[in-house]
């Protein structure tokens, strides 16, 4: 078991003020590419979003779901690092970066609703 830590920074607007936050990821290599979850299509049909309710509720949904792939993501990058292929495993940081970018704006959005 081999527990280390990555940590990455990114930036974000709030309020015309520039912010940044570092993200932290801590896990071991005992996992060897298991994960905990079911996969499943990406087909969703929600329906008529025609109340605010939906609408913040189905914003939540695809928010949580967005973080859960983000940290995913952290899985496949050790995966590919464990392979040899470092800079593939950099692209994978880099696109964990904007997935993070992302989902503080959709954060954003949420607290105004």
């Amino acid at each position: 078991m081999s527990e280390h830590t990555h940590t990455y920074t990114h930036t974000h607007e709030h309020d015309g003020h520039e912010h940044e936050h570092e993200h932290s990821y801590t896990h071991d290599h005992e996992c060897e590419g298991k994960h905990d979850h079911e996969h499943h299509d990406h087909h969703h049909d929600h329906g008529a979003i025609d109340s605010p309710e939906k609408l913040k509720a189905l914003l939540d949904h695809m928010h949580q779901h967005n973080v859960h792939h983000t940290e995913e993501l952290h899985g496949v990058a050790h995966a590919l690092s464990d392979q040899g292929k470092a800079e593939l495993s950099e692209k994978i940081h880099e696109a964990m970066r904007f997935y993070d970018q992302g989902n503080d704006l959709l954060a954003e959005v949420l607290k105004s609703l």
